[in-house]
């Protein structure tokens, strides 16, 4: 008798002044469970569900853990390209400032730019861009109608906003040619930082007193260092 009595004793929760207590002698308002201190009753039943839902809780958070950190990098990484295509309206290199190639006819001619000092301008009110360039007794001009300084890049351009002239000396009588209403003349901005514009371009050019006389023009490239005005 005295053993069963005894037994009972050490599985009796304590109670001081009225409140039951864990077996540590915390409040069964704040019981030791499960390594750490939660509200819970101090009867087992309640003590075992609160144990189980506070193990659940925790592979829950370590699981979101994971799954934040496994997540970070791909989000950073979009973060920093999303970044980088909002600030390419400038395009990522810039040429020599000395190229005008383009095929002729069937023939690669290199234009030299430092022939027409002076000529090869960017107005800052207007956005016009010119320039030109000269091989023996022929002429390149070009003319395009862009903002070279917010761009963006690349961007075509047709039509009125643009100008492509090409004038022959060899003869008596220079011959011009020059893009006609309808025909095929594109010019694409590559490239620019506001001084120095690249781009490339095609045309099929007409001379103006002769249309049966054409020029074709391929391949075009540019890289033209221009002086702001």
């Amino acid at each position: 008798m005295a053993r069963t009595l005894a037994a009972r004793a050490r599985i009796r929760p304590a109670v001081v002044k009225g409140q039951q207590q864990d077996s540590a002698g915390r409040p069964d308002s704040c019981l030791y469970v499960c390594g750490t201190t939660v509200p819970v009753n101090i009867r087992s039943g309640l003590a075992q569900r609160a144990c189980r839902w506070f193990e659940f809780a925790k592979h829950v958070s370590l699981l979101m853990r994971k799954l934040r950190s496994v997540l970070l990098l791909p989000a950073l990484a979009l973060v920093t390209l999303l970044g980088s295509c909002a600030d390419s309206t400038l395009g990522t290199s810039i040429g020599s400032g000395t190229v005008l190639e383009a095929t002729l006819n069937g023939t690669v001619i290199s234009f030299d730019l430092t022939d027409v000092a002076g000529y090869n301008t960017y107005m800052i009110a207007s956005k016009e861009t010119r320039f030109a360039g000269t091989s023996g007794k022929a002429t390149l001009t070009m003319r395009l109608d862009y903002d070279i300084d917010q761009g963006p890049f690349p961007h075509t351009l047709t039509g009125g906003d643009i100008s492509i002239v090409y004038i022959e000396s060899s003869g008596s009588t220079p011959l011009t040619y020059d893009c006609a209403i309808g025909s095929d003349c594109s010019v694409t901005v590559t490239n620019s930082n506001g001084s120095i514009v690249d781009g490339t371009f095609h045309a099929l050019l007409t001379e103006r007193s002769d249309t049966t006389k054409k020029v074709s023009v391929t391949g075009g490239t540019f890289s033209v260092k221009v002086a702001r005005q």
